[in-house]
This record gives structure tokens, sequence and C-alpha cells, in this order.
């Protein structure tokens, strides 16, 4: 997870953190830490905090088996394309 480079970026202390999210500080440095995983709704938390994706948040930039909207409408059009050619 990136909530050590989130929390940095951010100038935040783990302290701080934790008060936001409302747990104990050591909690929170666990989480840091990976000695002790989040629950969702702190997960959550989080991101509305930072203003990033789950996803970026668990360090998940670039999910392979997701397509953009434009990547799918890409497809779409090469294989009409493809039938026209072949009329």
């Amino acid at each position: 997870m990136k909530l050590k480079e989130l929390r940095r970026k951010n100038g935040l202390t783990q302290e701080q953190v934790a008060a936001i999210i409302g747990i104990p500080k050591k909690t929170y440095q666990n989480y840091e830490r990976g000695v002790r995983e989040a629950d969702s709704e702190v997960l959550c938390t989080l991101a509305d905090h930072y203003g990033v994706s789950l996803d970026e948040l668990v360090g998940r930039d670039h999910s392979p088996m997701a397509k953009t909207a434009d990547e799918a409408r890409e497809d779409e059009l090469i294989s009409i394309f493809h039938q026209m050619d072949q009329q």
C-alpha cells in the first residue's frame, strides 16, 4: 500500500492520519508497516481524504484487465472496419 507515501506527500504525521480515520496511532503504524491490513471502511476514508481511488491507494494504478471506455470504443471501431473491409 502507498499509505506512507501519500501521508508524507500531504505533510501529515501518523498521529494526524490516525485521528482523521479515528483509530489509535499504533494501529495506523501497523497499516503502514504491513503488519496489519486495514478494513474497507478505513481504506475508503483514506482514499477520500487523499482524493485517490482505492486502486491507487493500494498500489494498483493500472489494472491490465480493465479497459478504458476509449479502448473499448477503439476495439469496436476496428471490428466494424474489418467487417466493412471483408464486404
